[in-house]
């Protein structure tokens, strides 16, 4: 038997509850965003986020640097956010520039605010099944399983790639 999954419709009812949970915080969380470089894909994407945050009545701050900011310059502006208590996230737009160390600068992040789950310390919790936070694209999956009742329990599912951000993750949520 197969089944189109329509995302959208997913999308569109988390959406709903995710504005709900927002509108009764009695604050509007803060999410900072650091892109390194200028890839057109991730500025299109980091839009993305800032109008979907703005949807659900989030605040989406969009931090730029040159492509020759030092690990230094970075790691400053990381232990400014982690040390603000009003953001309340904090996310690394991938890719960095190769002359960069990404896990390094990822690292950086306070586990706490990694809204990614990107973190060595996150990445860890989800392998012990206690995640803080779930990297997007495998919280979207889970969603989207969930959405249509979907138990992916006791079946057998093929994840390809094992990527920190994509696949791994995914086929971590999918051992619970």
């Amino acid at each position: 038997m197969s089944m189109i999954l329509d995302g959208k419709k997913a999308r569109d009812f988390c959406k709903a509850r995710l504005k709900e949970r927002i509108s009764s915080l009695g604050f509007s969380p803060r999410l900072a965003i650091l892109q390194i470089g200028d890839n057109k894909e991730s500025a299109i994407y980091i839009e993305q986020k800032k109008k979907f945050g703005a949807s659900i009545g989030a605040t989406v701050e969009h931090a730029r640097f040159p492509e020759s900011a030092s690990a230094a310059q970075i790691e400053e502006k990381m232990r400014d956010l982690n040390g603000d208590p009003s953001v309340d996230g904090i996310i690394l737009q991938l890719p960095v520039p190769s002359n960069l160390d990404k896990l390094s600068l990822l690292n950086l992040i306070d586990p706490k605010k990694d809204v990614d789950g990107l973190t060595d310390e996150n990445q860890r919790r989800l392998e012990e099944g206690k995640p803080r936070f779930i990297p997007a694209t495998a919280k979207a999956v889970m969603d989207l399983l969930d959405f249509y009742r979907i138990d992916p329990s006791e079946k057998k599912a093929v994840v390809l790639g094992r990527s920190r951000l994509v696949g791994h993750p995914i086929a971590e949520m999918l051992k619970l």
